[in-house]
């Protein structure tokens, strides 16, 4: 992890999702070495102090805390009160938290697991947290994704929404996990239009820090999870692949940046769907309604 060519975040406040293992504890380790107010959100408590530990010992410094099932959305609710409510400001948030299930299973809310988490989970925080950021002035939104979901990537909608999605013996892991993170794609994108036609200094970014030596592979099942251990051999440390991440956190030259795609520290182009305005629309509308902000809205109006 090279630290040395990036400026300082002193006075940046950070938050990173699935910051308690691998990747997303390697990239707070980072953080704070560059100066940041860092706080890591894990799925519980234990996790999320043990990491803390760890942090320490790497960096001197403490980082706080925000713990939640991100495959609950109602969590996913409670987490955005409650980081609206401890922090004041909110410069960087990096969605890292990912999971990989090769078998069929639901959340609280009756959707895929993968979704949930993947897609959905960012999808509705970063929302829910929209205002803090943009009130914080020069913000940044960090979302990980991974090769799948720019090369040669497609979207069935039909397949994220509940109401008809194929029957769950067919479920395939690394289709539902390659969706999660095409739908993912398309939301930034979208996401950096909006914000790009509203003036806001907020940018939205992806970035694919390549194959990763992670607990993720190792709890995957099956096929995936022999040929993702196989993947492994060859894979980056976690604290080489971070610098992808740190790179759009701090980099200056890349200040005014939205709605790209970087693979490590190096723009690339995604495929064309990327590009398709009125998938993302659709995309939007069903998130909306899969989240329950449709409703919100309308009840707020009346």
């Amino acid at each position: 992890m090279n630290t040395q060519s990036l400026p300082a975040l002193d006075g940046r406040v950070c938050l990173i999702t699935g910051g308690t293992s691998g990747l997303g504890e390697a990239t707070a380790v980072g953080l704070v070495k560059l100066g940041a107010e860092v706080y890591i959100h894990g799925p519980d408590e234990a996790s999320c102090v043990a990491a803390q530990g760890r942090i320490r010992a790497a960096t001197g410094r403490d980082v706080g805390l925000f713990d939640a099932d991100l495959s609950d959305l109602d969590e996913v609710r409670a987490l955005a009160r409650e980081i609206n409510a401890r922090l004041p400001k909110l410069h960087i948030l990096i969605h890292n938290a990912g999971v990989l299930h090769s078998r069929h299973g639901l959340s609280a809310q009756g959707y895929e697991r993968t979704l949930a988490v993947n897609y959905l989970a960012p999808y509705l925080l970063t929302r829910l947290l929209l205002q803090r950021l943009q009130e914080s002035g020069t913000a940044r939104i960090i979302n990980v994704i991974s090769e799948a979901s720019y090369r040669r990537a497609a979207l069935d909608l039909a397949a994220l929404d509940p109401h008809t999605q194929a029957d769950p013996r067919r479920f395939k892991g690394w289709l539902a996990y390659r969706r999660s993170k095409v739908a993912l794609l398309l939301f930034s994108r979208a996401l950096a239009r909006r914000l790009e036609a509203d003036g806001t200094g907020l940018t939205v970014n992806c970035v694919d820090p390549g194959p990763i030596r992670t607990r993720f592979v190792s709890r995957s099942e099956g096929l995936i999870g022999l040929y993702l251990k196989l993947l492994r051999l060859l894979a980056d440390p976690p604290e080489r692949a971070a610098d992808a991440l740190l790179y759009l956190a701090a980099c200056g030259q890349i200040a005014n940046t939205t709605g790209a795609l970087f693979v490590q520290r190096r723009p690339r182009r995604a495929s064309k769907i990327a590009d398709d305005e009125l998938l993302s629309q659709k995309l939007w509308a069903l998130s909306e309604a899969l989240c329950g902000l449709e409703d919100e809205a309308l009840a707020d109006a009346s």
